[in-house]
Order: structure tokens, then sequence, then C-alpha cells
């Protein structure tokens, strides 16, 4: 497994540089309020444009990422690593407690594939992933959810 892991990490990193830079939005949406404010213009495209799914936009399908049981603590933490450095290179970013285990951190991570993501590359923007409802009953982070607290 070790091997396959390895690949899917060397494959993420290639998907890094070949994700494709998203079109300056003051092109697609001139008559967009943002426009008015220097640096804001990604705004437009958080509100005008729909996610791009993982397989889409970075070529990786969402089953090849291996089950949680098939891997050792090592092999997910590799592998939610591997993803937020690829999320990271298009502004987008996992905001999950340190004190989760990689366990639960990596079904999170791999569960974002099909939602999608916005490529907001060269901007001064992020798209975050947090995973808070503001509920803990239910919640995805379980008892590492910061709501539970309030």
């Amino acid at each position: 497994m070790q091997k396959y892991v390895d690949q899917l990490i060397q494959r993420m990193k290639e998907a890094e540089s070949q994700a494709v830079d998203p079109i300056d939005p003051r092109l697609l949406y001139p008559d967009h309020p943002s426009m008015e404010y220097e640096g804001l213009e990604y705004i437009a495209k958080i509100e005008r444009d729909e996610p791009t799914a993982g397989e889409e936009m970075f070529g990786i399908a969402k089953d090849e990422f291996p089950s949680v049981e098939r891997l050792t603590d090592t092999q997910l933490e590799s592998l939610y690593n591997g993803i937020c450095e690829l999320l990271n290179s298009i502004n987008n970013k996992i905001i999950l407690p340190d004190e989760m285990p990689w366990e639960l951190k990596y079904p999170l991570a791999v569960s974002l594939w099909d939602e999608g993501f916005m490529n907001l590359r060269g901007s001064p923007g992020f798209w975050n992933f947090d995973f808070c409802t503001g509920e803990p009953e239910g919640c995805a982070m379980e008892e590492y959810c910061p709501c539970k607290d309030y």
C-alpha cells in the first residue's frame, strides 16, 4: 500500500502545477460591485461561479483515495497533508482542530472531492472548509467540535 500512497502523493504534487489558472474575474464580471475595490475582484468569482469537482480540477478521482481501514496513521497523515497542500495551491484551506486524529481528518478531506473547490489561485482570497454547522450534535468533527464548549 505504501507504494500506492507515494504514487498518489506524487500525482497530487503534479496536479498542483497543472491546475489551470482561473480567468480574471474582471473579464468575466466587469459590472460586479467588487470591481470597484482593488484586490477584491475574486469576490465576484466566489459569488457567481460554481465549485469544480476535484476530479475535474485535478484529474484524480475520489475513489482513488484509499479507505481509512487500509491505511496506517503515517499514511493517513501523509495523504491528508498532500490534499491540504494541493488545495492550498488554489487558495483553498481545510481548517480542522490540531488534536483531531488523522482517521477523522482524512475522510473529511476526501469528502470534499465531490463538493468541489473554487480556484482562487493568484488572488488574495481563500475558500475555507471548516466543516462547522454551528451545531455540536451530529457534527462531522465529533468530540473535537469547537462549538461543543458554547
